[in-house]
């Protein structure tokens, strides 16, 4: 499962502890740090691909799994619409 970082306090939750982390707080309505509101429609957002278009892109689908899915199931090829990849260069002796 794909992983959400940095989720309140460092490291790497997946997206159920995530979601039940929500849910324990309320999601509906919730209000957390700093007075974040998380919507009604949160868990969903954040998990499924809600729509594609060419104007705004893709809405939704923050789980890389399924973001990937989505253009698989169209037979499209995700390799070929990066345009660029950034490449870290590992040194011996340097840290990044």
């Amino acid at each position: 499962m794909a992983e959400v970082g940095n989720v309140s306090g460092g490291g790497q939750y997946s997206l159920k502890e995530a979601y039940q982390y929500m849910e324990s707080k309320g999601v509906k309505g919730t209000v957390g740090a700093n007075n974040f509101k998380f919507g009604d429609n949160a868990k969903n957002h954040l998990k499924n691909v809600e729509n594609i278009s060419t104007k705004k892109g893709v809405s939704g689908g923050h789980n890389m799994d399924e973001f990937y899915n989505i253009f698989k199931n169209k037979g499209v090829d995700v390799e070929d619409l990066i345009t660029y990849k950034n490449q870290i260069i590992k040194l011996n002796g340097f840290m990044r």
